[in-house]
């Protein structure tokens, strides 16, 4: 090694950057650095104060120990990184002297401050100037050193101070070279520590530092894993000229330097699991109230500005034979079965500000239902994971505002100050409210998530007939929305009479507080309903227009297919989804697939028909791996293939009736008995509302409930939007023009509600291994639902307890025989078939 540090072109470091973690580490570094000294200066600053002042020997004896604590603790509680000591011990510094060492990063502060001495510091004026460090500095009564000579003598100023630190039994550290190395070697030294030595007569303590700067070079951001050594070497007596024991040290150093360098290999540092452990604790902590202050600071969406009158506030419900009004009869809402109708009209923030008037019991009642019901997907801790749901949701639709129009948030605007915010402890009510209106995409995003216990909830069903299919010609649509979200939104669905400002009269079928929709008809005879899908381009980290508010959007602006479907081509989504359009002016309908990054739009695979479930069929989409996935595991493929069947067996005879009969159809393929909730069927009995439509003559037929069973009420859409909301209002409608229920099972709901607690019952007494609890519900479930997998599963599962091996065979190749939905079932069940087998 030669005395120039630029001897050499090439430097010793590493690249810089620290590869794919060096940002991170850095990071963690900063965040632990950053939270010690703000727990220091801001708890603890006054009593330091006072205790530097009544109880320490010196001034500043309490400021340099919390430095040196502060230190320690660091590289205790950093999670990366190992750190070497040679010979340091606290007999190196017991009597006075003058420490120093070379100088390669910023680490070198850190590192240096866990040496076992309470040393003043001639201070470089970069340290100094470090924000909240700096201030530590100067409180512990550091000295800044201005010295810039290389020969010759020292000019420091701050020498006297530091002979008065000497004088009184204290050690005092310089870093001679001034400044940090670029290369790892050794630099020139000035000469302030060592006149200060010759003047003092205390001895030179060289400590060697060596893997700062490979860690962290100067003016990098990324951060490799430190691999430190701190060594101290033997004392060097005063003698000679500043200038000659100043090259004695530097020589001294650069041997050892390179005596270090040559046995790099070490063990781990004892303590490291402990100090991986709290670091990760410390940097969890940090990462998630960084995350907190971030949301709360840039992802709360801001609430658009209204200009217009807000004289509906002052204004009172009235009742009007069977409905109530506001604003006269320009706004109403009644109940027709078990259906509530509400009728809109005006600008965006009217329209938003009535429907939530209208509504206030419900809206309360679904808010509750609906955090209650994101609590039984999320595992334990549910608390924690909540939170930490809530802050990933929060930066993930930071720019949810961007991609739902002015209007739109006027609307969104309008419910929320129409509404009371029953939770004013949690994020602003219009936040929450644009959120909610994402809910179908947000649940979709996280399908398969980690934090979700529950998977392949993906349901619906739907189709469209037409020409030679129906008895007139007719184009006729029927669809199931399946959501398990309980019997609340089954049983307080909504029918919408929307009258915009704006845009084109609509129709459509959703629930309180909600702009959105899922199912609908405007005034040009457009009808559009959507099904979930699954592909790979979906997930975390993308954001667009909530689903339900572009099918409003096409429902306002669209008169026909092809303007149907530029709207939903332009549109940014960030799920997947497939669109069901259908069109009187057309005579026909398609089914348009879209996912965050690809679209296609299919047509009919057979003149007179087109029908949907829950993958993609687009050539566009023959590749994407998750939607093969999803029609191998879970039942979207099965629904499709049955709701062929029925098709097909009914073509040329298909009405209004008939399509209804279809979306009741509870059998498996090929009109097996699968018994009633199978999943594969479709209609499984979570049908949160259902609708037949038929699109030429403007009229629509909606589920009044339980799910598919009860009677369907007859909504005439052509007829209603003509007459505004004042005609609307008075349009007769007679009972014998609704679809009726479907008397065999309305009778057999009740039979069905209490078989899905007998399951819960069977499988905590059978996970238990509690033969005798188990019989009774087991028994009930045959008495139920015999033909259910379910049954001849638990029964398998109960012979299994009774060690009848032979008999739980056969009830799991039962079981395997009664079409079993999901993959992971099948699988579960093969398991134990397997096990039965063994015995």
């Amino acid at each position: 090694m030669t005395d120039s540090p630029n001897s050499a072109s090439k430097t010793s470091y590493p690249p810089r950057g620290g590869g794919l973690f060096g940002v991170p580490r850095a990071f963690a570094a900063v965040a632990l650095v950053w939270c010690q000294l703000v727990f220091a200066l801001f708890l603890f600053e006054i009593p330091m104060h006072l205790a530097d002042r009544f109880l320490a020997r010196k001034p500043g004896d309490v400021f340099s120990a919390v430095l040196r604590g502060m230190a320690r603790w660091f590289f205790r509680l950093y999670p990366f990184g190992r750190v070497r000591r040679i010979a340091v011990s606290s007999r190196a510094f017991a009597k006075p002297c003058v420490i120093v060492a070379n100088h390669q990063s910023r680490l070198d502060v850190l590192l240096l401050l866990t040496l076992p001495t309470n040393s003043r510091w001639l201070l470089p004026r970069w340290i100094a100037k470090l924000p909240l460090m700096g201030e530590l500095f100067k409180s512990g009564k550091h000295i800044e050193s201005s010295d810039r000579s290389r020969i010759g003598a020292s000019t420091d100023p701050g020498l006297n101070e530091a002979r008065a630190h000497l004088a009184d039994g204290r050690c005092v550290l310089a870093l001679p070279e001034g400044h940090r190395s670029r290369d790892g070697r050794i630099g020139q030294f000035r000469n302030a520590a060592f006149t200060l030595a010759l003047e003092a007569k205390v001895p030179i303590v060289p400590v060697i530092l060596d893997g700062t700067g490979a860690a962290l070079q100067k003016g990098d951001l990324g951060m490799r894993s430190p691999r430190l050594t701190l060594r101290v070497l033997d004392a060097i007596e005063p003698a000679g000229d500043a200038d000659s024991l100043k090259n004695e040290t530097r020589k001294r150093m650069q041997a050892a330097l390179a005596e270090v360098r040559q046995k790099r290999g070490f063990g781990m540092p004892s303590g490291l699991p402990t100090r991986a452990a709290l670091a990760t604790v410390v940097f969890a902590v940090v990462a998630l109230i960084s995350a907190s202050i971030y949301v709360q600071a840039a992802c709360i969406a801001k609430p658009p500005t209204y200009s217009g009158s807000r004289d509906l506030k002052e204004k009172k419900l009235e009742k009007f034979d069977d409905a109530q009004t506001l604003d006269r009869e320009n706004y109403w809402t009644r109940s027709r079965g078990a259906i509530t109708e509400i009728a809109l009209s005006g600008n965006p923030w009217q329209r938003g500000y009535v429907s939530a008037r209208f509504t206030p019991e419900q809206l309360k009642a679904q808010e509750e239902h609906l955090l209650k019901m994101i609590d039984e997907f999320l595992p334990w801790p549910k608390g924690p994971v909540r939170w930490v749901l809530k802050q990933g949701i929060g930066i993930n639709n930071r720019d949810l505002p961007q991609h739902v129009t002015e209007d739109e948030q006027l609307e969104i605007l309008g419910l929320v100050e129409g509404s009371v915010d029953h939770h004013p402890d949690d994020v602003p009510l219009y936040h929450r409210v644009l959120n909610y209106h994402a809910a179908h995409d947000i649940s979709h995003m996280l399908i398969d998530n980690p934090l979700i216990v529950k998977k392949d909830l993906i349901g619906c069903t739907g189709f469209a007939l037409w020409g030679k299919a129906t008895t007139d010609g007719g184009l006729l649509l029927g669809r199931n929305f399946d959501w398990e979200a309980g019997t609340l939104f089954d049983s307080r669905k909504v029918v919408f009479y929307v009258w915009p400002e704006k845009g084109i009269p609509y129709v459509h079928v959703a629930w309180a507080g909600m702009i959105g929709a899922v199912s609908g008809m405007n005034a040009k005879g457009l009808a559009v309903t959507i099904n979930a899908a699954r592909t790979s381009d979906t997930g975390p980290g993308r954001i667009g227009t909530p689903a339900s508010i572009l099918v409003k959007r096409v429902l306002n602006e669209a008169e026909n297919i092809e303007q149907a479907v530029k709207i939903l081509r332009e549109a940014r989504v960030f799920v997947s989804d497939s669109y069901l359009v259908a069109s009187a002016s057309d005579g026909y309908a398609v089914v348009v697939e879209k996912s965050p990054e690809n679209f296609g739009v299919r047509n009919a695979d057979k003149e007179g028909r087109i029908l949907q479930s829950n993958h993609f069929m687009a050539p566009e989409f023959a590749e994407d791996k998750a939607n093969q996935e999803h029609k191998e595991r879970a039942t979207s493929l099965y629904r499709y293939e049955r709701l062929n069947e029925l098709v097909e067996a009914g073509w040329g005879k298909h009405t209004p009736a008939n399509c209804q009969a279809i979306l009741r159809d509870k059998k498996g393929k090929g009109g097996k008995d699968v018994g009633m909730g199978n999943r594969n069927a479709i209609d499984a009995f979570i049908c949160t509302h259902s609708v037949v439509m038929d699109v030429s003559d403007g009229v629509m037929w909606v589920s009044s409930g339980p799910n598919t069973v009860g009677s369907y009420v007859r909504v005439d859409v052509r007829r209603m939007l003509e007459a505004r909301p004042q005609g609307a209002l008075r349009v007769a409608h007679n009972e014998e023009d609704d679809l009726p229920r479907d008397i065999e099972h309305f009778m057999r709901i009740v039979d069905f509600v209490e078989f899905k607690k007998q399951l819960k019952l069977a499988k905590e007494a059978i996970d238990n291994g509690d033969e005798e609890k188990a019989r009774p519900p087991v028994k009930t479930l045959s008495n139920l639902n015999a033909s259910a997998w379910e049954t001849a599963y638990f029964q398998g599962r109960l012979a299994m307890l009774q060690e009848k091996y032979k008999e739980a065979g056969e009830k799991f190749e039962l079981a395997l025989s009664r079409d079993p939905p999901y993959e992971e079932i099948r699988e579960e069940i093969r398991r134990w078939l397997q096990k039965a087998s063994d015995q």
